[in-house]
């Protein structure tokens, strides 16, 4: 779904201004989505134990064990006015969606790892814009 806004009443000048200032808050926006990970994807989680680890249950975020999920292969994207965050780790979507034949339940983060961040983001969004008219 997307929404559709007018923009035909607006300064040209005021358009520049937000232009110019859209690619610095995409990152900002982008990094606070990467602390959201990190804090999403630590911590213990209360499934079955293996010797000194605890593995997620289904329907939790996934359990650190080696902690490559979360550290390594996160890349940000940002193209000046959108953002996000991609994880370059092949198993990530398995953790997210569960494996086919319902082997292993999912467990899911991304949700999780966007609730976290929103209020940051929308907070990065409502800042003042450095409008000169």
């Amino acid at each position: 779904m997307g929404m559709t806004i007018n923009l035909s009443g607006i300064p040209q000048q005021v358009m520049a201004a937000v232009e110019h200032e859209l690619p610095s808050r995409a990152v900002r926006a982008a990094n606070e989505l990467l602390t959201a990970k990190n804090n999403v994807l630590r911590g213990q989680r209360s499934g079955r134990k293996y010797g000194n680890h605890t593995a997620s249950a289904p329907g939790e975020s996934p359990a650190v064990w080696t902690g490559h999920l979360r550290d390594t292969g996160w890349k940000t994207l940002t193209d000046g006015h959108l953002f996000g965050i991609e994880s370059e780790t092949s198993y990530a979507m398995l953790l997210e969606d569960g494996t086919p034949g319902g082997q292993m339940a999912p467990r899911p983060y991304r949700d999780k790892i966007i609730a976290e961040a929103e209020p940051m983001i929308e907070a990065i969004y409502k800042e003042p814009w450095h409008i000169k008219i």
